[in-house]
This record gives structure tokens, C-alpha cells and sequence, in this order.
């Protein structure tokens, strides 16, 4: 067994060699987080419906993404439409026959809703796109806001954060991650 098998299933041997072992974790996590911040395409369908019944698919947009619409593919005379749900407010758009719509942009969270009416079918294709932060993006109190307390966190997990002071961090055998957090005052 490899020591990438031997460390995913629990088979540590007294030979294996634990940096091969973290170096093997470290790839493996680094390669998920990577794909986490990769855009990616979503294609939904709805139809064809029986009856008088309209069916519905749908694609929940995360905060931290930003859609686009790429394509809008629907049949003459239907009733299809995509629907945006944004900050409770509701955006149609309603189906055409002819070259791909204008892209559309919203930023999440948001809920696009595609609709094909009884016997219709209709497709959207939406590319999603992570946002990008900057590693030294800087957090503004513009004036006229309320108080806020200001605090700097850390964890070596991402899960588990702890309050953090100044000082010098650093430690060969784990990685730490830091996040500064506002908490509004009443």
C-alpha cells in the first residue's frame, strides 16, 4: 500500500515516514482548496411538463460567487423564462428565439430559477465565478458607521478560530490562517 493509501485509510505503519505522510495530506488539500476557487459551468433543464404543469429547475448562486449567464436556449411560441431572485426582489427574463442572450451578471447570494410552462423545455447555461480577494485586502470602517469591535483571529483548521494578539506566529509542523472579524456594538 502507498503511504498516501496507508495515510487516507488509517494504515500508519512504524516504517512510514511521517513528513511523506504530511507532505502527501498537504498536496491532497491544496489540490481541493485550488479546485474550491476555480469557476465552473452549470447547465440546468426544465421540461418538457405534462399536462398544464410548468416545471422548474434551479441554481442557488453562493455569496462569495458571481454568475453569468452564458446561454438561454428555449423552443418557438414557448413559455420559458429564468428568474433571479436577488436580495428579495424578482428579475424575468422571459424566452426568444435568436442568438444568445446579453450576458447577464449577478452577484450572490442570489436564486436563478429556470421555468418551462406545460410541454416546453428550456436550458440555461451559467458560468460561476469565485470571488477574489486580495491576501492584503484592507477592511474599512467608513465614517457614520456604527461601533464595531475589531478582532484578529487564527486556526490551523479553518473550522476552530481563536482570538489572536500581536505577535510573532510561525511553527514547522502546521499551517496557521488568520481572519480579521467585525462584530457590530448595540
Amino acid at each position: 500500500m502507498s503511504d498516501l493509501g496507508a495515510l487516507l485509510t488509517g494504515g500508519f505503519s512504524t516504517t512510514t515516514n511521517m513528513k511523506t505522510n504530511l507532505l502527501a495530506v498537504l498536496t491532497v488539500l491544496v489540490a481541493i482548496a485550488g479546485g474550491a476557487q476555480s469557476e465552473r459551468y452549470v447547465t440546468i433543464i426544465a421540461g418538457p411538463g405534462s399536462g398544464a404543469t410548468a416545471t422548474t429547475n434551479q441554481v442557488s448562486v453562493a455569496e462569495t460567487e458571481t454568475a453569468q449567464v452564458v446561454d438561454f436556449i428555449t423552443v418557438p411560441n414557448g413559455s420559458q423564462k429564468f428568474v433571479v431572485v436577488k436580495d428579495g426582489v424578482t428579475f424575468d427574463k422571459p424566452g426568444q428565439v435568436g442568438p444568445p442572450p446579453t450576458p447577464s451578471f449577478v452577484k450572490g447570494p442570489a436564486q436563478i430559477i429556470l421555468t418551462a410552462g406545460y410541454g416546453q423545455r428550456a436550458m440555461l447555461t451559467l458560468r460561476l465565478l469565485p470571488d477574489s480577494y486580495d491576501v492584503n485586502k484592507t477592511v474599512i470602517l467608513p465614517p457614520g458607521t456604527n461601533q464595531v469591535f475589531v478582532s484578529l483571529e487564527t486556526s490551523t483548521n479553518l473550522v476552530n478560530w481563536t482570538t489572536a494578539t500581536n505577535g510573532v506566529y510561525g511553527s514547522p509542523d502546521y499551517a496557521r490562517f488568520f481572519r480579521v472579524k467585525m462584530t457590530a456594538q448595540q
